[in-house]
């Protein structure tokens, strides 16, 4: 019975595979076909489908080299996603980390935690005090201010610099929408939301006003959630007490050529959980709160002469402030009963202050020149706090000890970025372009009272340390049309991350078993990527397949010194970042949408990834082959629409072993199924609600980089309704 199963589900997937590359192969058959429909002969899917973040100006997606994936307004709302990190399960190439309402964060490509890096309306939300596991936090941004996503795969160092290892996400917020006219207006949009799993609960409000000059965007929302229920039963500390966020983003039209914009951001969470903690092996981990606060002005001028197309000029200022609670209760004596707790606090405050400039030129017909620069300074401030109890009775105090040690010294981070772009339109068939970028960074650790290296007797604090380091990378991409409808892509390109502020200076114990010590002589990662694709664009369909290939050098890893410390009646061995591994990533991603006739549609999706680190002969942990397939319809006026959609993720066996064929530090996983259904009413023309229900069969599963996790493979929310009610005033 067994093998029937395992043999029905292999004709099952073999046959969505098939399928899948069926649709593909009637993309590229139809290469010949001309686009009658539109004056100008360009493909409907381009002109909906504009991105600024490869390159940072306005291009076509289906004429870049790169891989892109886009997530407009209109396609996020009927997703009906709670956070940012909801919307990129069923994208190629993009995986989840972590669970729950807060806490999960992106891989792209195998990359997580800072070798993603994240951008918000184009400035960075990475920070080098998170450390490398980690990453930036998009639920820093409420999903209500997303206006667009655009997803780069691979590499975009050329043009951002350190952290675009595995890609780049950009989340692009709203705007006020203008009026047409010199008359002022005003409106506003309520939009309440409830999810059943965790009765979570939501509400925005939205205030547009102004007239064809001005204009401004004014919201606020809040939200809290409970406990998530996995089909196995409640999911232990996943809530979050609450949320709330004040957003506003205003516009003035100096004239027709010269835009000024503000915009900034208050956040506030509070009482975040990290699901499935506590258990046998690993403490509760909490964030008692997590904030941001931003504020941006932006100026942009346009078409100042024939050939000076574009001039933007940018400062902005950001402060995310977090405390980071690990709590621990050991049985230490049956009878009398007596229990050891551990508690360790660790407040961070991050403040970034930058700028940027950036002009593009049309220097010929068929050439543009991009070049600008990026400055910005990360001044990083925190301490940790740690108390060791023993109790007897639960009542009966026997020791209580109190500590303040940092594990990181204050320090402050100059970072100066200059970066070109040349895009060549040659023998008509050809884009060509060529980029190239030079980074500079100097970072100055302070003498910080309680950061102290207790290997000394007595403890000493460190001294303060001043570095730089350089990187210089440069890539080249081809577009070249073999039709009118079918774009044959290329693309290689390097691309390095800066070691951040946890990996060179951290000094204390990290986990249960690990004590981690400072290494100043870390350098930066490196990577080369190359990228080969077919782009099929018709008026019903739009098609891409890309293979890519990734080699990191000088990646870094935990690796024990050999060495031990003392710490009280425990003994604890040495670990510490080194460049160790030379790691190769390699795979393929392609998508598809279908229009069909009477209003349906369908797309459909694939990745396959396979990692391999050549220092070691070992496997990666990469997210296992994945097929998402999707048939929506919609009513001729878009009243009604509803799509039913499929997650396919097969299991994941190639993880490392020891020599004696142990699992080390990674499980394999188990394959699941994973169906949603989507439906959105427009009710009157001022009120439209949608309706999710996520995990359609109840299934039990968690996501790969979770089930992988020896120590907390936490499983995934159970059945679960989202309403939204949309009403405008």
């Amino acid at each position: 019975m067994l093998k029937l199963k395992r043999g029905l589900k292999s004709v099952v997937v073999n046959f969505l595979f098939l399928s899948l590359l069926s649709l593909l192969w009637l993309g590229f058959a139809r290469a010949e076909e001309v686009v009658k429909e539109d004056s100008l002969k360009v493909p409907v899917y381009l002109l909906k489908n504009i991105v600024v973040t490869a390159n940072r100006y306005e291009q076509d997606a289906f004429k870049l080299s790169q891989s892109v994936s886009i997530l407009t307004r209109e396609k996020i709302e009927k997703q009906n996603p709670q956070i940012v990190s909801d919307l990129l399960r069923e994208l190629p190439g993009v995986e989840v980390n972590d669970a729950g309402p807060f806490r999960t964060r992106p891989v792209l490509r195998g990359m997580f935690g800072s070798r993603v890096l994240i951008l918000v309306d184009g400035e960075r939300l990475n920070d080098t005090r998170e450390s490398t596991f980690s990453g930036a936090q998009l639920s820093l941004v409420d999903i209500s201010q997303v206006e667009r996503i655009e997803i780069i795969h691979g590499p975009g160092s050329i043009v951002y610099g350190s952290d675009a290892l595995g890609g780049v996400i950009n989340i692009i917020t709203k705007k006020p929408e203008l009026s047409k006219n010199d008359k002022f207006s005003l409106s506003s949009r309520l939009n309440l939301k409830y999810s059943t799993i965790d009765e979570q609960r939501k509400a925005r409000l939205e205030l547009n006003g102004g007239n064809r000059k001005w204009g401004f965007l004014l919201g606020g929302n809040i939200r809290k959630a409970q406990n998530y229920k996995s089909p196995q039963g409640t999911v232990i500390n996943s809530g979050i007490d609450q949320d709330d966020n004040l957003d506003f983003k205003g516009e003035y039209n100096l004239t027709p050529k010269h835009n000024l914009s503000l915009e900034g951001q208050r956040f506030r969470a509070k009482g975040i959980g990290y699901p499935g903690t506590p258990n046998e092996s690993t403490p509760k981990f909490y964030f008692p709160y997590h904030d941001r606060d931003k504020v941006a002005l932006k100026y942009e001028a346009k078409n100042l002469t024939s050939h000076l197309l574009s001039l933007k000029a940018k400062v902005f200022y950001q402060k995310i402030s977090k405390d980071f609670d690990s709590d621990l209760t050991t049985l230490l004596s049956p009878f009398p009963p007596m229990n050891l707790r551990s508690f360790s606090r660790t407040l961070t405050e991050v403040t970034f202050f930058g700028v940027s400039f950036q002009e593009l030129f049309l220097t010929t017909k068929d050439q543009h020149l991009t070049w600008g620069l990026d400055y910005y300074r990360e001044m990083i401030e925190g301490s940790r706090y740690l108390q060791t109890t023993i109790t007897m009775f639960d009542t009966m105090l026997i020791s209580d000890q109190k500590s303040t040690l940092s594990t990181v010294p204050q320090n402050s981070l100059d970072a100066l970025g200059i970066y070109v772009n040349n895009e060549y339109n040659a023998f008509e068939r050809a884009l060509l372009t060529m980029g190239l970028r030079y980074d500079y960074f100097h970072i100055k650790t302070k003498k910080t009272s309680d950061y102290l290296d207790y290997r000394e007797n007595p403890p000493q604090p460190f001294p303060s340390k001043a570095q730089s380091l350089s990187s210089l990378n440069g890539g080249m991409g081809l577009a070249y049309k073999l039709t009118e409808n079918l774009n044959l892509t290329g693309n290689v390109a390097s691309a390095f991350r800066a070691p951040n502020v946890v990996e060179k200076y951290f000094f204390g114990r990290a986990s249960g078993t690990e004590f981690v010590i400072p290494n100043y002589e870390l350098t930066s990662e490196k990577s080369v990527n190359l990228d080969l694709g077919l782009k099929a664009n018709f008026s019903k369909i739009f098609s891409s397949l890309t293979f890519f290939l990734n080699n990191y050098r000088d990646y870094i890893e935990l690796e024990s010194t050999g060495d031990s410390i003392r710490l009280g009646s425990e003994t604890l061995p040495i670990w510490h970042y080194t460049n160790i591994s030379e790691v190769r990533i390699q795979g393929v991603e392609g998508e598809m949408e279908v229009k069909f006739p009477r209003g349906f549609y369908g797309y459909t999706n694939l990745t396959y990834t396979r990692g391999d680190n050549s220092s070691l002969g070992q496997p990666v942990f990469v997210a296992p082959f994945k097929l998402v397939l999707g048939l929506g319809w919609k009513e001729r006026n878009d009243r009604f629409g509803m799509v039913l959609n499929l997650r396919h993720v097969k299991e994941q066996k190639r993880v490392p072993k020891d020599s004696q064929g142990r699992y080390l530090d990674k499980l394999p996983t188990e394959g699941f199924d994973v169906f949603n259904l989507e439906a959105s009413f427009s009710l009157f023309k001022w009120q439209s609600i949608n309706l999710s229900l996520n995990n359609l069969t109840d299934k039990l599963y968690s996501e790969p980089y979770n089930a992988t996790n020896p120590y907390n493979p936490v499983f995934e929310p159970g059945r679960n309704l989202i309403i939204s009610l949309f009403t405008r005033f």
